[in-house]
């Protein structure tokens, strides 16, 4: 016997009961679902642009008919006359996986609250398998960090898993318009004028916090192992945060206030803003390791 599916409407929302769209009742708004209408008239396909003008459909907008076509597409008729037609899977994208319960909160961390194999995943896996690659961005989102395993002892290979996970940022700043891609070899000069290209020791901080628009994720990729040390140490900057709120206020609104010091050498246009800027994500640098 085949699962009821039913279609009604309020002043608001229109409500689907569809089993295999979702277990549960779906609620979609009726503003939302008119100004996405997806006929030729509304929706322009090829280069996925509205046509229509958003500010030009009624707050008021409501159905006045809603059909389910062949189990695969919800028809509704509008209180401006327009039909729309929607495909279950078109809804199920863009309006059931937004509304699901189950959340990702963020977590800081300390030391003794981490380990790798909690964000470890294979190389391979995130370039080739959906779930692994849904791993990965849980990672990120939850923890701010992701290590991948097996990667290949290639430049390429931060590349690749760049490219295949989001958008690679070019900068005017210091990279002449290049990608921000690029190699970091000891130069054996401890008087160079940045001790990244040297063996000194290199304290915990931020890449790039001064840029106007900073890189959301780093990717870091060793490629040559080192004869001697060469151990990583990540710190959540947000902990961190946490921590100096909760016992130093002063010290907090100090450096959420005032502004950073001198440009550095290398960033002629450097952002004069406070270490700790308003909005728990402005500035946030997360990591890749390979």
């Amino acid at each position: 016997m085949a699962a009821k599916m039913s279609a009604s409407w309020c002043k608001n929302f229109i409500k689907l009961n569809i089993p295999k769209l979702s277990s549960k009742q779906v609620l979609i708004s009726n503003i939302y679902l008119r100004d996405n209408s997806q006929e030729p008239s509304c929706f322009n396909k090829t280069s996925l642009q509205r046509v229509h003008n958003t500010s030009n459909i009624d707050l008021e907008i409501h159905p006045t008919n809603v059909d389910i076509i062949n189990d695969d597409a919800v028809k509704v008729t509008w209180s401006d006359k327009h039909e729309s037609i929607y495909d279950l899977e078109w809804i199920r994208e863009n309006v059931v996986r937004t509304q699901r319960e189950t959340k990702v909160r963020k977590v800081t961390w300390k030391s003794v609250e981490m380990n790798a194999e909690k964000v470890s995943l294979p190389y391979k896996d995130v370039l080739n398998e959906r779930e692994a690659m849904v791993q990965f961005y849980r990672n990120i989102w939850q923890f701010g960090i992701c290590l991948l395993t097996g990667s290949p002892v290639d430049p390429k290979a931060s590349m690749e898993v760049a490219t295949h996970v989001g958008a690679i940022m070019y900068s005017r700043e210091y990279f002449d318009g290049k990608t921000q891609y690029y190699e970091i070899s000891n130069t054996n000069n401890h008087e160079d004028f940045d001790i990244a290209y040297t063996n000194a020791y290199l304290g915990l901080h931020t890449d790039n916090p001064d840029f106007e628009h900073p890189g959301s994720l780093v990717t870091l990729q060793p490629v040559v192992p080192a004869e001697k040390g060469g151990h990583s140490t990540l710190v959540d900057s947000f902990q961190v945060a946490e921590t100096l709120k909760n016992t130093d206020q002063h010290a907090f609104k100090s450096l959420h206030i005032l502004p950073r010091g001198k440009p550095s050498m290398l960033i002629s246009q450097c952002l004069f803003q406070p270490c700790l800027p308003s909005g728990r994500f402005l500035g946030l640098i997360e990591w890749i390791l390979l």
